[in-house]
C-alpha cells in the first residue's frame, strides 16, 4: 500500500481532545476519575479493533482469502494502532509513579503496603466530585449552549451559504442577524417570566435549542423554491429577511437561556457569577468549534451533524439531570434521541436536498471544508452543482463540441495535456 497513513492529522484530533477533556477536569466541568475512566474505555475500544483487524488479516494470509476491501482494513488497522499507541502514553503519563515504585521496592513490597495501596488507588480514581450540587447543573448547561451555539452557527452557515450560492457579503449579513438577535434575546432574559421560574424550563429550553438547528436546515431547503422562484438568482435584501427569519427562533432562545443562567447561577451563589458562566460557556464553545471543524466537516455531511448534536445533547440531558428531576420530568427526551438516532440511517441528506433539486434524482451529496457538491439525474442527464450552482451536464453536446481544441486533433502525437476546467 502507497498510500500515506494520516499520522498527525489522528496525533493533533487525540492530542487536542485530551488537553480539552484534562482542562474540563481542570476546572471543574469534569471529575478526574471521569476523564480518566473516558480514555481508559476508548484505549480498551482502539485496542480490541485493531487486535481483531490484526486478527482477521492473520486469517486472510495464513488460509490465503481474497477480500475486496483488505487493504482499507490494513488502513484501519494502522490508524487505530496509532490511537492506541498516543491513549497508551497518556495512561502510562498517568499511572507512571505506580510502575517507578514497583521497580524501586519490588512488586510483593507493593502487595503487602496496605498505605502504598490506597496512595495508588486514590491516584488512580481521582478526587471526587459532587455532581449533586445544582451548581454542577448549571456549569453542564452553560458548557451545552456554548457548543450547541457554535456547532449551530457553523453548519448553518455553509447551509445559508449552499442554498443561496453565497459568498463573504452573505456571510457578513447573516452573522449580523445572528449577533443582533442573540443580543435581543439576552435582553429578554433580564425579565422575569412565571413560566421560567419552573425548575425544568432549563432543561426544556436546551432541548428545544438542540432540535432547532436541524429544524432551521430542513426549513432552509424546504422553503427554498417555494418561496422563490426555481432558479432564480435571490437577491441581497431577499437573502437578508429570509434568514433573519429564520433565526429568530435559536438565536432569540439561545441569548434567553445565557441571560437565564447567569441569573439564577448569581442568585444561587449570592455573587455576581455573569463572567464565571461566560468562561464554561466560552469552554463550550471551543470544543463546539473543534468538533465542527475537525470532525463534522470532514466526515459527517450537515444534515447528519445536526442530528449527531440532537443526539449527543440529549443523552448529556439525560445523565446529567436524571439526579435533580424526577423521569417524568425528562422522559420527552427519550423520543427525541431515538427519533435523531433512527434518522441517521435512511440517508437524511439526500431526503432534505431534495426539496432544492426538484423533479431530479440526489445520487450523491457530498460536504467538504470548500462547499457543497450535489450529482443529480434525470433519466440520462446527470447534473453537478456545488453550492447550487450548476457546473455542468453530461447531455450537453454543443457545448463539449464548443470545448474540442481544433489545434491539437491536427497534431500527429500529441503529449502532456493541461485541462484548466471543463467536463464531466
Amino acid at each position: 500500500m502507497n498510500v500515506a497513513y494520516p499520522l498527525w492529522p489522528i496525533i493533533i484530533l487525540i492530542v487536542a481532545f485530551y488537553s480539552l477533556s484534562f482542562a474540563f477536569s481542570r476546572i471543574g466541568l469534569l471529575s478526574k476519575s471521569i476523564h480518566r475512566k473516558f480514555w481508559n474505555v476508548l484505549l480498551l475500544l482502539v485496542f480490541l479493533v485493531s487486535g481483531l483487524l490484526g486478527f482477521f488479516m492473520v486469517v486472510k494470509i495464513n488460509y490465503k482469502l481474497q477480500f475486496p476491501f483488505y487493504e482499507k482494513l490494513v488502513s484501519y488497522h494502522v490508524e487505530f494502532g496509532i490511537a492506541m499507541a498516543l491513549i497508551g502514553f497518556f495512561h502510562l503519563w498517568w499511572h507512571l509513579n505506580y510502575y517507578l515504585k514497583v521497580f524501586r521496592q519490588g512488586l510483593n513490597s507493593v502487595g503487602h503496603n496496605p498505605k502504598l495501596l490506597k496512595q495508588l488507588e486514590n491516584e488512580a480514581e481521582g478526587a471526587a466530585f459532587n455532581t449533586h450540587s445544582p451548581l454542577y447543573l448549571f456549569k453542564i448547561s452553560a458548557f451545552l449552549l456554548g457548543s450547541t451555539t457554535i456547532i449551530a452557527q457553523v453548519i448553518l452557515m455553509r447551509e445559508f451559504l449552499t442554498v443561496f450560492s453565497g459568498n463573504e457579503l452573505v456571510i457578513g449579513m447573516i452573522l449580523a442577524n445572528w449577533m443582533m438577535l442573540t443580543g435581543l434575546g439576552a435582553y429578554f432574559g433580564r425579565q422575569t417570566f412565571p413560566v421560567t421560574q419552573s425548575p425544568n424550563f432549563l432543561i426544556n429550553g436546551l432541548s428545544l435549542l438542540s432540535v432547532m438547528p436541524f429544524a432551521t436546515a430542513f426549513l432552509i431547503n424546504f422553503l427554498k423554491n417555494k418561496i422563490f422562484p426555481v432558479g432564480a438568482l435571490i437577491s441581497i435584501f431577499q437573502i437578508f429577511w429570509s434568514s433573519f427569519v429564520l433565526l429568530v427562533p435559536f438565536c432569540l432562545l439561545s441569548g434567553f437561556l445565557f441571560t437565564l443562567i447567569s441569573s439564577v447561577f448569581s442568585e444561587h451563589t449570592r455573587q455576581n457569577k455573569t463572567g464565571y458562566v461566560y468562561g464554561f460557556e466560552s469552554v463550550g464553545s471551543v470544543a463546539g468549534g473543534l468538533l465542527s471543524g475537525l470532525l463534522f466537516i470532514f466526515v459527517f455531511s450537515s444534515v447528519e451533524s445536526l442530528l449527531i448534536l440532537v443526539l449527543v445533547n440529549g443523552l448529556v440531558l439525560i445523565f446529567s439531570t436524571r439526579k435533580f428531576f424526577p423521569v417524568k420530568q425528562i422522559w420527552f427526551l427519550l423520543p427525541i434521541v431515538f427519533a435523531a438516532f433512527a434518522a441517521l440511517f435512511f440517508h437524511p441528506e439526500k431526503l432534505v436536498r431534495s426539496f432544492v433539486y426538484p423533479n431530479q434524482e440526489i445520487v450523491a451529496s457530498k460536504d467538504s471544508p470548500f462547499g457543497n457538491m450535489v450529482v443529480t439525474r434525470r433519466e440520462k442527464l446527470w447534473s453537478v452543482y456545488q453550492d447550487n450552482n450548476l457546473l455542468f451536464d453530461s447531455e450537453n453536446f454543443m457545448l463539449n463540441e464548443e470545448a474540442v481544441h481544433f489545434p491539437m486533433i491536427q497534431h500527429q502525437h500529441p503529449g502532456s495535456v493541461l485541462l484548466i476546467s471543463g467536463d464531466l
